[in-house]
Parts: structure tokens; C-alpha cells; sequence
């Protein structure tokens, strides 16, 4: 089971997140998906998970994720890695500066019956922040 929830994460990051498949959410995620790390203002689901993502997609069209560490056990999948790109789109209100991006993250997300349940995702908000020139 490990190495499925291993291999589902990795198609959600390859095939979604930097390959910009949003139906692939539909297959991938529970229709009754919670979204624990849901930032402010978007709904715990997997419709707005699809939202998220559309607005990061939108602001780094080619971002790529680095995968420092991929472990699952049980039902459980954990992610430790990065998202970098170009900063070509408005993200949180900031106008794109053209500058290279990397977001630091750790998710974790839980599995049933080949999908995602549950996910709890904690990311370096501050530090991508001061990459876009919005914080110092």
C-alpha cells in the first residue's frame, strides 16, 4: 500500500501541479476530500484545492516540484520538498516580478481506496513572501 500512496502523490505533482491537470483532482481526490491546510479565504475541499492550485498555476506556469523526501506508512503519505518558478502571475496580490520563486513545504496526506481523504500542508509562507518582494 505504501508504495501506491507513494505513486498516487507523485502523479498528483507531476500530472496536476506542474503539469496543470486539474480534472485529474476529480480522479485523485474523495468527492468529501478535507482540505486541513486550506489557506484563507478558500474552501477545505477538493473544489477548492482545484482553486488554489488554478491561481498558482496561473502565477508560476512552470513550476516544477523537488521532492527531498516521499514516505508513506499506512494509509498516511508525507511530502517534504519544494515548489520554485517563475514569478510571471499575481499571487496574493503581488505583481509578477519575473524574479525564480521556491516555496518550501511539508504535506501529509491520507489514502483511501486509491484516493485522497484528507490533507494537512504547512508551507514557508514568510520566506515566499519576502522572495516576491512583499515582506522583508
Amino acid at each position: 500500500m505504501s508504495e501506491q500512496n507513494k505513486a498516487l502523490m507523485r502523479r498528483f505533482l507531476r500530472e496536476v501541479l506542474e503539469g496543470g491537470n486539474l480534472a485529474l483532482i476529480d480522479e485523485l481526490y474523495a468527492p468529501d476530500f478535507v482540505n486541513h491546510g486550506a489557506p484563507p479565504g478558500a474552501a477545505a475541499t477538493r473544489e477548492g484545492l482545484r482553486g488554489v492550485i488554478t491561481k498558482i498555476r496561473a502565477a508560476i506556469p512552470d513550476a516544477k516540484i523537488r521532492i527531498d523526501h516521499l514516505v508513506a506508512e499506512g494509509d498516511m503519505v508525507v511530502l517534504n520538498g519544494a515548489l520554485s518558478g517563475t514569478h510571471k502571475g499575481s499571487l496574493y496580490g503581488e505583481t509578477p516580478t519575473g524574479k525564480q520563486v521556491e516555496s518550501r513545504s511539508l504535506s501529509m496526506h491520507q489514502v483511501r481506496g486509491g484516493q485522497f481523504v484528507a490533507r494537512w500542508h504547512f508551507s514557508n509562507h514568510a520566506e515566499f513572501m519576502k522572495q516576491l518582494g512583499a515582506a522583508k
